[in-house]
């Protein structure tokens, strides 16, 4: 238990906790519905062992409403627990949603650390302009591969399994609780 594979290793999901602290992982699915995952139909369950051990391990939310269909937006309302601002000037959206508190910088005031992982390009829609200053690390599809990764790239994102090795690797280093 606490324990995700990775590659040939093994992830250990409990460095780094303290006493009366959980370590938070958020795992957001964009193009997938639960529908896939086996801890929700058990006909999946070959294909997603690690994301169910998680799920028995934790708190799984089966249902998130959001007010906007769009990427960003709907993000911006989970991280912020705020409706969605109403413009479609990306750049305007950005610079107002940058005044709002999200989620890691709240519990950044309890000792947390903070990283957002994510295999798609952040600079479409500006993402890593919203993220800037709310989380410690912002990771995405250019860091990955300035970073040298050796997955696919599907063009909008990379193979997903290269999350796996970056978040192992922010494990390594990481020595509080943290939200991810």
């Amino acid at each position: 238990y606490g324990f995700v594979g990775a590659g040939n290793g093994k992830i250990n999901l409990y460095k780094g906790q303290k006493a009366g602290k959980f370590n938070v992982i958020l795992y957001k699915f964009e193009s997938t519905c639960g529908f896939y995952l086996g801890c929700l139909n058990p006909e999946y369950a070959p294909f997603t062992p690690n994301l169910d051990r998680l799920a028995g391990q934790g708190l799984l939310l089966t249902a998130h409403y959001s007010q906007e269909p769009a990427s960003l937006k709907s993000l911006y309302a989970m991280l912020s627990g705020k409706y969605s601002y109403k413009t479609r000037d990306w750049g305007e959206y950005i610079r107002r949603a940058q005044q709002d508190i999200f989620l890691p910088q709240i519990l950044a005031e309890h000792g947390y650390g903070s990283l957002f992982l994510g295999a798609g390009n952040g600079a479409i829609y500006l993402q890593n302009d919203m993220l800037k200053g709310k989380f410690d690390r912002v990771i995405d599809k250019r860091v990955l591969k300035a970073e040298g990764t050796s997955y696919k790239d599907y063009g909008l994102g990379l193979d997903d399994r290269a999350l796996l090795e970056r978040f192992a690797l922010f494990l390594e280093d990481n020595d509080q609780p943290f939200f991810a």
